[in-house]
């Protein structure tokens, strides 16, 4: 994720370039720099002391100077966007580390906050399971002396603050971060003040630590989870994984286990604060998940972004999520701008029951109106799914192989570049194929044409490889091709996976779909699906729907293509930025299809323009005029 604005790109430029990338040596720069600039004095006893490198140090004293043309802009927020942007591409993704921006840390820390007397605020234990380089700490003890300012920061950190993070620069950052600020309040921390270890949360070891035992539980906890796809984590992680019933459905990301083991770690009446995430409540993932919290009840308000991208750079779509440990069976939900989080009203949140919501389906939090409109399509005839196939395309996962544009052909081959050489494979061996995402017309799947390399057999039914010793007798050009980007095709699934043959496609799925369809995007910020009578056409990044005969696919596509269905889609699919939805088939497939007579079906198939459709559809489906 990116950092603000508030920094200066010179000196993330320097960091960039800096040839030592040891941690310690980036600490101590980091440290020593910031000390000199703005003029603080290190005790000897000082946690901050060894970080401390002599001023004539050269790096040291081009990272001043790189300060100085900045304006001096290198405070503690600078600070901490710093460490993050030194964290190496590599642990990012593993381990989901990530920069949270100063203004959620504050909306999130007040917010919990504002659900105990001030008084009590010192009495608290507070913890970040994912601290990071400690960020949600500076803000709380921050924002806490605004109200307590005079108040031990060393007492405090012992007694009050928890914090965990499964690497040790992090855990070294926060103590440094926290130093830095105890000490430009006037305030020198020994290394012994901190309550922060170096901890695999998910092992649920910080249960037993001296400060979590002696208060009988935690009383807040904040941060930002790890988001890290299931796909992309450790092996050491997958393993815990499994010890969390909240990742029981779909192949679990790394913050839904977050979530349970800061629930289950809360005293009664304590509070989570997270910003993660808003896949969770229609996800097939976040099935468990959605179990979880219903069969507790708990007291949950949601601040959702939407469709915004709130970490620019990053294709998440996030919200904040404020849980109280008391079961009031309410969740109370509000969708709004980031840069309008300040200006939230209580009484503009809708008040739902988890009653209400199906945990199987996703959570639809809408409106009254909404959520009744969304009940009286989904009750209408029958779901689109167990009307029609719909259908995911190929998925051979290296693509740029497999598929070919000839850039001239004969009777026995095509002729194809790759890579700026010329490669020729046999006709017989490759099938046409299309891009959905792309189609948008019928006129486009001409245009779009391409051809893959299809090393299957169909037996009884069914498509098989083809044999090895046959796939090099009867079509050599297309092995030698496939031999010569064999260790490329073994880089699949991170080269864990046996395929039946080395030369298989990734996945197995959409081999055999056969038959007239429709042809529909993953995303789209407008209704899409295209007629395609070509029934041998293989289609990947996108799906199809296929049914009995093509006068029910135009009806299909007719009703579709109304503004019921986007309305619908609007209301429940997954967002994306500028205006995109989600076609994938959980969010299509609860979609009603009305019943109609032969006399119904000639009408809808004669109206002349979508707006007479879109009309007659509204009298069919019998709700409350679309927006």
């Amino acid at each position: 994720m990116s950092v603000s604005d508030s920094i200066d790109r010179e000196i993330l430029s320097f960091f960039k370039k800096l040839e030592d990338k040891r941690t310690d040596y980036i600490n101590k720069i980091i440290v020593s720099s910031y000390v000199e600039s703005h003029q603080l004095k290190v005790g000897k006893r000082n946690f901050l002391y060894k970080y401390l490198i002599d001023k004539g140090d050269e790096t040291l004293t081009s990272l001043l100077k790189t300060i100085r043309r900045s304006h001096n802009r290198f405070g503690l927020e600078e600070l901490v966007e710093v460490f993050e942007f030194v964290i190496s591409p590599a642990d990012k993704e593993v381990n989901g580390a990530v920069y949270t921006p100063a203004f959620i840390r504050e909306f999130i820390v007040r917010r919990v906050l504002a659900g105990y007397d001030k008084e009590r605020w010192l009495d608290l234990l507070y913890a970040d399971l994912s601290c990071g380089c400690g960020g949600f700490f500076y803000t709380l003890i921050k924002i806490i002396r605004e109200e307590h300012a005079d108040f031990s920061i060393s007492d405090f950190l012992l007694r009050s603050i928890l914090g965990v993070d499964i690497k040790e620069y992090s855990v070294e950052r926060t103590k440094i971060l926290l130093s830095l600020y105890a000490l430009q309040e006037g305030e020198e921390l020994r290394g012994d003040v901190f309550n922060i270890f170096c901890q695999n949360s998910l092992s649920n070891e910080f249960m037993e630590t001296r400060v979590v035992l002696q208060n009988g539980g935690i009383d807040i906890v904040i941060g930002n989870p790890p988001y890290v796809a299931s796909s992309k984590m450790s092996e050491e992680n997958r393993q815990y994984v499994k010890n969390w019933s909240v990742s029981k459905t779909g192949k679990s990301d790394l913050y839904l286990p977050f979530f349970q083991l800061s629930l289950d770690s809360l005293k009664p009446g304590g509070t989570l604060g997270y910003i993660t995430v808003n896949t969770f409540y229609r996800s097939l993932n976040g099935g468990a998940f959605r179990n979880y919290l219903s069969e507790k009840g708990l007291d949950f308000t949601i601040v959702d972004f939407g469709a915004e991208q709130l970490f620019r750079g990053c294709s998440t779509y996030t919200c904040i999520c404020i849980i109280r440990n008391i079961p009031t069976d309410r969740i109370h939900y509000q969708e709004t701008a980031s840069g309008l989080l300040s200006f939230i009203h209580e009484d503009a949140f809708e008040d739902i029951s988890y009653n209400t919501l199906d945990n199987k389906k996703g959570w639809i939090l809408k409106d009254k109106k909404t959520s009744l409109n969304i009940g009286a399509i989904e009750s209408t005839g029958t779901p689109l799914g167990k009307v029609v196939e719909i259908r995911n395309g190929f998925a051979t996962l290296r693509n740029d192989v497999y598929l070919i544009r000839p850039i001239r052909k004969d009777r026995k081959f095509f002729y194809f570049e790759k890579k700026g050489s010329e490669f020729k494979v046999e006709r017989a061996v490759c099938r046409e194929a299309i891009k959905a995402n792309l189609v948008r017309q019928e006129s486009d799947i001409e245009t779009l044409r391409e051809y893959i390399i299809f090393p299957y057999r169909s037996v009884n039914g069914q498509q098989e490889v083809i044999d090895e010793e046959v796939f090099q007798r009867n079509y050599p050009f297309a092995y030698h091709y496939l031999e010569g980007n064999r260790e490329e095709l073994a880089k699949r699934d991170n080269g864990h996976k046996k395929y039946p043959k080395w030369y298989a496609y990734g996945r197995s799925q959409a081999l055999n779909i056969q038959g007239k369809r429709l042809l529909l995007p993953h995303i789209c910020d407008t209704p899409c699906f295209v007629f395609c009578d070509n029934e041998n056409l293989l289609f990947y990044d996108g799906y199809s729907i296929l049914a009995e005969t093509p006068r029910q696919l135009e009806i299909i596509k007719r009703i579709l293509s109304s503004d019921i269905f986007w309305y619908y889609i609007t209301k429940t699919s997954k967002p994306y930025s500028g205006g995109f939805f989600s076609l994938e088939k959980r969010y299509i497939q609860h979609f009603g299809i009305p019943r109609l007579t032969e006399e119904q079906e000639h009408i809808l198939l004669s109206l002349h323009n979508q707006d007479e459709v879109n009309e007659w559809l509204n009298e069919v489906y019998g709700i409350w005029r679309v927006d």
